[in-house]
């Protein structure tokens, strides 16, 4: 699904991620905060081994946005990038999915999210 990252210059740039209840955060790639001009935190996190190679892993305080033909959800969050070769963005439980609903509806291939009560964002 696309999301938007958002920088708080509101310099924005839409990447598609996979929605993933089994991630424990937002991953993204290292090329997409130099998109939006964003700043890392100098420290590194932790690492991901991918084919043998170590990939560093660091964060940044942005907003994500989401948004289809009806609705529009925008929240701060802390998402982590890397420079290891992903496959896909995701979008995990620390920084998006902890704060929606979610209905995966299989046969159709949707799924709807719906803001619960912890969403810090606005609408």
């Amino acid at each position: 699904m696309p999301v938007i990252l958002v920088r708080p210059t509101d310099r924005r740039f839409t990447i598609d991620a996979v929605l993933d209840t089994g991630s424990d955060e937002c991953l993204f790639p290292l090329s997409v905060i130099r998109r939006i001009s964003g700043t890392l935190r100098t420290e590194t996190a932790y690492s991901i081994t991918w084919h043998g190679t170590s990939y560093p892993v660091r964060y940044a305080e942005i907003s994500l946005m989401l948004a289809d033909d009806t609705s529009t959800y925008r929240w701060p969050a802390t998402v982590a990038f890397t420079s290891a070769p992903l496959r896909y963005s995701l979008l995990g439980m620390g920084g998006c999915l902890q704060f929606f609903d979610a209905r995966f509806r299989g046969a159709d291939r949707t799924v709807e999210l719906e803001a619960n009560w912890t969403y810090p964002g606005t609408k």
